[in-house]
């Protein structure tokens, strides 16, 4: 239905002005105006002025014999918001982004770590799985750890008496890493292209020291020169301590090269020549540390094969791939390794 315009024209200024005869019917926007009664309230049928949609507002005539017309005025209003209600708004984004956002960072942080582990792992596996095909059956740990009888070691200062402890050793080695990358040569593992040097330094698990040679990883392999995999990960073999111990970087030159985050250390088990984890035994405090009886400092630093947040010994982390694994939180026993790194 068309809407009209109800519009009363007056003679005079008061309320109560006699309607003017003869007023031509006009029309404002295309909507007719129609003229009706000389109050509001005398609308014939038609809706009174409080109930139309627009508001009219009448000027006061300047002669007797003047005709003024209505002019409608829109009383809609816009919503927006005033520059104090935007800048407050962007100060609590802010304030919420300052303090979500390390928490997600960190979070993707585990995520990829997590990933890459994953990834690494399962290419060890592969490689000592081929390894132990290579090798012509069972057996191939053991054959690798086997001790040579005339091999001595001085109690006193650790060293050996010149005869090869293990030695198959090298046959071993280039089994192993002609199952990581097909180089079968002794020459070729040593110095071709898959060889890489590690030049920044390795943390300990919860990043508060700097992993050495001489005190932390003695006798666990050379952690700052192995080998790269075809699929980018990092391997190390190293034939010690009775034990082919096997070196995973999950992730190469990429950070945060911290043991337990992206380096992991793991043995092949002589039991069925599989990939075995390693298990932190004891997390010892300090003053039990120092409570102990060591002749060497390396010893003292990997005492209990820690993995913990506490720990200040300097090869923390070494003890952390069983965690990684299962997916445990070394601190509490619980599920969320990946979650709780320090």
């Amino acid at each position: 239905m068309q809407k009209s315009i109800i519009v009363r024209k007056y003679r005079g200024g008061g309320a109560t002005s006699k309607v003017l005869q003869g007023f031509e019917p006009i029309s404002h926007c295309g909507v007719p105006v129609i003229l009706r009664g000389e109050h509001p309230e005398q609308s014939n049928g038609m809706r009174s002025f409080a109930s139309l949609s627009y508001a009219y507002r009448f000027t006061r005539p300047r002669s007797a014999a003047a005709v003024h017309f209505v002019r409608m005025t829109n009383r809609k209003k816009k919503a927006a918001f005033t520059l104090a209600e935007v800048l407050i708004t962007l100060g609590i984004i802010g304030i919420v982004a300052a303090m979500t956002m390390p928490m997600l960072t960190k979070k993707y942080r585990s995520l990829v770590l997590e990933s890459q582990f994953k990834k690494g792992y399962s290419i060890a596996q592969q490689v000592i799985l081929q390894a132990k095909f290579d090798f012509g059956g069972e057996g191939f740990a053991k054959y690798c750890t086997t001790l040579d009888p005339n091999y001595k070691v001085d109690p006193d200062t650790g060293e050996g008496n010149g005869v090869i402890p293990y030695p198959n050793n090298n046959y071993c080695y280039r089994i192993l890493f002609n199952a990581l990358n097909k180089s079968n040569t002794e020459s070729m593992w040593l110095n071709d292209k898959y060889t890489v040097i590690r030049t920044d330094p390795v943390r300990t698990y919860n990043n508060r020291y700097e992993v050495t040679v001489e005190d932390a990883y003695a006798g666990g392999g050379n952690i700052w020169r192995m080998r790269q995999n075809r699929d980018g990960a990092w391997m190390n073999f190293h034939i010690n301590e009775g034990k082919v111990y096997v070196t995973l970087d999950t992730n190469g030159y990429q950070k945060p090269n911290q043991l337990g985050h992206d380096i992991f250390r793991f043995y092949i088990n002589k039991k069925n020549d599989t990939l075995a984890t390693i298990q932190q035994t004891k997390a010892y405090t300090d003053e039990e540390l120092e409570e102990l009886d060591y002749k060497f400092e390396y010893q003292k630093q990997r005492a209990g094969d820690p993995c913990n947040s506490k720990s200040n010994q300097k090869a923390n982390g070494i003890g952390c791939s069983y965690y990684a694994v299962n997916d445990i939180n070394p601190d509490t026993g619980e599920r969320g390794y990946w979650k709780n790194l320090p």
